[in-house]
């Protein structure tokens, strides 16, 4: 985000540098060398990407992501007017600045938006805007009625791009995953794929976060893909 410098980096060799292209294809050929250590122990290591999704983004970062060593591309959006729904304060001053069917009208728009570049496989924690929604304006933002909703499902189905089950919201403290139940199955309705568990972990103990009940939700999951890793 050319407006957020400080927030478009990656770490390379335990440094902060800009992300770029030489800096994704690096994290992509260490994800295929550790791929390639751990495929004999029966351990398949596959290159997958999140992208933080603004109008503004690169070309050149889009163009980068289409390079064969990637194999899963996800697409979040944290972020309304370059404020960040990961920020309990800033989510605050979103929710003062926006009623929650503008916010969520706003936040979906992006979500199409993304989908028509083709480019994703799927979209990550959907309903992501709840994690530090307060307590009177949460019942609000789990409706699924809005129009704009169906219609972003719909376009998710046009463009062929799934949606994960992430399990990062029971450590957010909320009682469901993201999306939750009912988001969930409105898109199962939609017809919207479902095949990714994720645990969007950030150290090793929250690796796999509460798969074993997330299994019984996304039961969609391909054998196929499992058969893959």
């Amino acid at each position: 985000n050319p407006r957020l410098p400080d927030s478009s980096v990656m770490f390379v060799d335990g440094k902060r540098v800009p992300t770029s292209v030489d800096s994704i294809k690096r994290y992509a050929d260490d994800v295929w060398s550790a791929r390639e250590k751990y495929y004999g122990l029966g351990l398949m290591v596959k290159c997958g990407v999140e992208v933080d999704f603004f109008p503004e983004i690169s070309d050149e970062i889009l163009h980068a992501l289409e390079d064969r060593l990637i194999e899963l591309r996800l697409v979040g959006i944290h972020r309304i007017d370059d404020l960040s729904f990961e920020n309990e304060g800033q989510t605050l001053k979103l929710l003062e600045k926006y009623t929650v069917p503008e916010l969520l009208k706003k936040y979906y728009a992006l979500v199409r938006q993304a989908s028509t570049y083709r480019l994703f496989d799927y979209v990550a924690h959907l309903d992501y805007y709840r994690r530090h929604a307060p307590e009177n304006k949460l019942d609000e933002m789990v409706r699924t009625d809005f129009d704009f909703i169906g219609t972003t499902l719909e376009t998710l189905v046009e463009n062929e791009i799934g949606i994960e089950v992430n399990t990062s919201a029971l450590r957010h403290g909320l009682k469901e995953y993201y999306p939750n139940m009912a988001l969930l199955n409105k898109a199962r309705r939609a017809g919207v794929m479902i095949r990714y568990l994720g645990s969007d972990a950030h150290s090793l103990d929250q690796l796999a976060y509460d798969f074993v009940d997330g299994e019984v939700i996304v039961y969609e999951t391909n054998l196929h893909d499992i058969s893959e890793g």
